[in-house]
């Protein structure tokens, strides 16, 4: 199976995931409420406008930062947007746990790692030594590597 082919697969599983469900309804309810939607455009609006102008430098207004506050504290006020909002949120989170997964397992960017943040990763899979030589290890280890799977032939 080649690699986008099982991209596809995943992208299949995750619509099928509760996380995608429950933000294809939020969409759902939101897009039947005209007022929700302006709202969340608006709000969608103006926060893309101040991340891009802090991510290129440029100055905002007090007034314009004054009003997207204000706007953030009404959505409160707005159940279908707080819902879709919340939705989009737990399911982006998924993808990004995802992305985790995928960027550690070609081990991208792996170089970036301090010579600190070696050696306390290092530390933390270490095993612990008992202190006596009776004590039993009580640790649990995780390990987050996949394992294969065996079928027994019983």
């Amino acid at each position: 199976m080649s690699i986008y082919n099982t991209s596809y697969e995943l992208a299949r599983l995750l619509a099928k995931g509760e996380e995608h469900q429950a933000y294809e309804a939020a969409r759902a309810a939101i897009e039947k409420d005209e007022g929700a939607m302006w709202v969340l455009r608006d709000f969608r609006s103006r926060q893309i406008k101040l991340e891009m102008a802090a991510a290129t430098g440029q100055k905002t207004s007090e007034e314009e930062i004054e009003k997207f506050r204000r706007l953030s504290e009404s959505i409160t006020m707005h159940r279908p947007v707080m819902e879709f909002l919340s939705s989009e949120m737990r399911f982006l989170r998924v993808i990004a746990d995802v992305q985790k997964i995928l960027l550690e397992g070609v081990r991208l960017w792996d170089y970036m790692e301090t010579a600190d943040n070696e050696a306390a990763r290092d530390a933390a899979r270490a095993p612990r030594r008992p202190e006596t030589p009776a004590a039993p290890e009580t640790r649990e280890t995780h390990d987050a590597t996949p394992k294969e799977e065996t079928s027994d032939p019983k």
